[in-house]
């Protein structure tokens, strides 16, 4: 499975397991307020073993409209890979009032529903490539063309493109993450590679007025000065993720151990898996990781996969393991799965014969 630069609740249990580049070189690329040297050493926690069953049901979300495949105006885009990837709507996100877009990928647009699924608008012009949408209060964001441009929505509803590089590297922008006022991105580049302190999976304050610049942060915004800093210890399994938790006066690990088995809780049978990717969304002081899961060995394929969401608060205290519904057709092209409402709620894009189904968990 690719990687990315992820009843109600299943069983969690705890387990001593142990734009324009310049020529010149750039100075090196450092964290933003990143804990001092002095700052005391993280505090390893015992890990948490996370299962995912495959005949675990879903946890509890309502239907909130579902937005028909088709070539008429007001329905989306789909088409079936076989020699080239699969075209189908990649990312979605909920406006301030409400109101859903979705990234329509295959007609190069972003289109405007209202909560019933009635077709308010759209904007045209984006590229085959669009890969996210986002909100700043009523300011629209989107990743556009390749990785590296990050696209700004005029009141007019025309484009306003910005290339972000350091130095002579394209920054890739993988996934919106707003934090508050701020626009996070989950980033990749070359040059981040040798930066130490920032975890494997690294975000970034996005400047939004045209200079193409990334800020790298410590981590995922978690809140007061706080971080979580996600290293992914690779794709061996079982796969583990550790969470440090990060604020100027503290630090510690958390540990998460994903495994899967066949069946339901408890008796099924453990069997190797592959993970990823893992994809990103806050709110406040918690953070959500959708992790796609699927057996690891051909003679398992037939068994299937699925998504997995771990909500987690500053300390791991706020914990949530549960299984994602299902999509009923290929989604390796939608990069977006989960989106956090302007009511604080969590939204669900899930693609099936159907549809585009927008799901907000109760």
């Amino acid at each position: 499975m690719r990687r990315s630069a992820a009843a109600c609740c299943a069983i969690v249990a705890v387990a001593a397991v142990g734009c324009t580049p310049t020529p010149h070189r750039p100075p090196p690329v450092r964290a933003h307020a990143s804990p001092s040297p002095s700052s005391p050493a993280a505090v390893r926690l015992p890990a948490i073993e996370l299962r995912a069953y495959l005949s675990e049901r879903p946890g509890r979300w309502e239907a909130v409209t579902t937005i028909p495949f088709g070539t008429d105006a007001a329905s989306l885009a789909f088409e079936e890979g076989r020699e080239s990837p699969t075209v189908e709507p990649s990312s979605f996100a909920i406006a301030q009032d409400g109101t859903i877009w979705i990234l329509d990928a295959g007609n190069a647009r972003a289109v405007h529903y209202s909560r019933a699924g009635r077709l308010l608008g759209a904007i045209v012009g984006l590229s085959l490539h669009a890969r996210d949408v986002a909100f700043i209060g009523d300011a629209m964001w989107l990743i556009d063309r390749e990785q590296g441009f990050l696209a700004a929505v005029t009141p007019t509803g025309a484009l306003t493109r910005t290339a972000f590089a350091e130095g002579d590297h394209v920054v890739h922008l993988l996934q919106l993450v707003p934090d508050g006022s701020r626009l996070v991105a989950h980033v990749d580049a070359e040059p981040y590679e040798s930066v130490t302190g920032v975890g494997t999976e690294r975000f970034g304050l996005v400047e939004t007025s045209g200079a193409g610049r990334v800020e790298l942060l410590p981590g995922l915004p978690a809140g007061d000065g706080r971080w979580i800093r996600i290293t992914d210890q690779g794709l061996e399994d079982p796969h583990e993720l550790d969470l440090e938790y990060v604020s100027a006066s503290s630090a510690q690990v958390q540990p998460f151990v994903l495994r899967l088995f066949t069946g339901g809780a408890p008796g099924g049978r453990r069997i190797p898996s592959a993970s990823g990717p893992v994809e990103f969304a806050s709110a406040g002081a918690e953070a959500y990781l959708t992790i796609a899961v699927a057996p690891d060995r051909p003679r398992d394929a037939r068994l299937g996969g699925g998504r997995w969401l771990l909500r987690v608060g500053t300390d791991a205290s706020a914990l949530l393991w549960e299984r994602l519904p299902q999509a009923g057709i290929d989604d390796s092209e939608q990069f977006r799965h989960l989106a956090v409402g302007p009511d604080g709620h969590l939204y669900l894009m899930v693609l099936t014969s159907s549809g585009a189904e927008i799901l907000r968990r109760g």
